[in-house]
C-alpha cells in the first residue's frame, strides 16, 4: 500500500520551477523512474495514479520517503490536468530548474583526449534532446550550452533524450564564445559543422581533445563563434536538399569522433 509522504508547502515552494506551472511537470514511467534512479535532479513533488502498477508505486514511495519528497495519489484526470499530456502513464514529477554544471565543472569532467560538444542556440527541445541522446550514447564526456537563445532542459528535452540528459554532464555559461575560449585554453580543438567547409569528418583528426560545435537549426553557428573555431567540417551530401537537420548532423559527427577513437 502506497502512502503519502508530505512536507510543508513552504519548503517546496521556494525552489524555482523548471518552467511555468504548465511546463514544470515531467511525466511518463521511463522518464520519471530514470530521474529517480539517477538521483541527479530531485523533484519537488511526485504524483501517481491508482492505475500505476504496484511495483512502480512501491519504488516511487520508497524513494519519496528516503528523500522527504511529497507524494500524492491522484486520478488520471487530475494528472492530465497538471501535465497537459494524456500519455503520462500514471506517474508525474514537479521539477525545479535543472542543475547545470558551471563551465569549469564541465571541463573538469572531461578525461584526457576526450571529446565534447558545444551547442550554439539550439531552440527546438526535441532537437536538443536528440543531440544530447546521441552525445551520451556515442561517448561524449560533456555538453556545453550558452544562455542566449538556447533551449533549456524541459520535460520535452528529458523525454526526447530518453533520459540521456540525466547522465551526460551538461554545463551552461553566459556566452558560447566564452565557453569556447575556456575549452581552447585547456588545449581542446574546436571543430565546427559548417556548409562552408571543404574537409569531411574523416579528414580531420578527432582523436585529439575535441569539441564539436553544432549551430542553430536555421542560422547555423554565429559568426563570432565560427571565427574562433580551429577546423570546419562539412558532411558530404549527394541529394538536392541543402542541409541536414541539426540533430542528424550532430549524430554523424559524434559517430565519427567515436569511430576514430576506436581505431576503425
Amino acid at each position: 500500500m502506497v502512502g503519502r509522504n508530505r512536507r510543508t508547502k513552504k519548503a517546496s515552494a521556494k525552489a524555482p520551477l523548471m518552467g511555468n506551472h504548465q511546463k514544470c511537470w515531467l511525466w511518463g514511467r521511463h522518464s520519471v523512474m530514470e530521474l529517480l534512479r539517477t538521483d541527479r535532479w530531485q523533484p519537488l513533488e511526485l504524483g501517481i495514479s491508482h492505475a500505476l502498477p504496484e511495483s512502480f508505486a512501491e519504488e516511487v514511495n520508497q524513494w519519496a520517503v528516503q528523500h522527504n519528497c511529497p507524494l500524492e495519489v491522484w486520478s488520471d484526470h487530475d494528472i492530465e490536468t497538471r501535465c497537459h499530456a494524456s500519455d503520462h502513464q500514471g506517474l508525474i514529477a514537479r521539477m525545479p530548474e535543472f542543475p547545470y554544471l558551471a563551465v569549469d565543472e564541465g571541463i573538469g569532467a572531461m578525461p584526457a583526449n576526450a571529446w565534447c560538444t558545444l551547442l550554439d542556440r539550439i531552440q527546438d527541445p526535441f532537437n536538443f534532446g536528440a543531440i544530447l541522446r546521441s552525445a551520451e550514447v556515442l561517448g561524449a564526456s560533456a555538453a556545453f550550452i550558452g544562455n542566449e537563445q538556447q533551449c533549456g532542459v524541459t520535460a520535452q528535452v528529458v523525454r526526447s533524450s530518453v533520459g540521456a540528459v540525466l547522465h551526460l554532464p551538461l554545463a551552461r555559461g553566459e556566452s558560447v564564445c566564452d565557453i569556447a575560449r575556456s575549452l581552447q585554453a585547456q588545449g581542446v580543438q574546436l571543430c565546427a559543422a559548417s556548409e562552408k567547409a571543404t574537409l569531411a569528418p574523416s579528414e580531420i583528426d578527432l582523436r585529439r581533445p575535441t569539441c564539436l560545435v553544432i549551430g542553430n537549426e536555421g542560422r547555423g553557428i554565429s559568426s563570432p563563434l565560427l571565427a574562433m573555431c580551429d577546423q570546419m567540417i562539412a558532411i558530404p551530401q549527394v541529394g538536392q536538399v541543402g542541409s541536414l537537420n541539426a540533430a542528424v548532423a550532430a549524430g554523424i559527427l559524434f559517430y565519427e569522433a567515436g569511430r576514430q577513437r576506436r581505431g576503425q
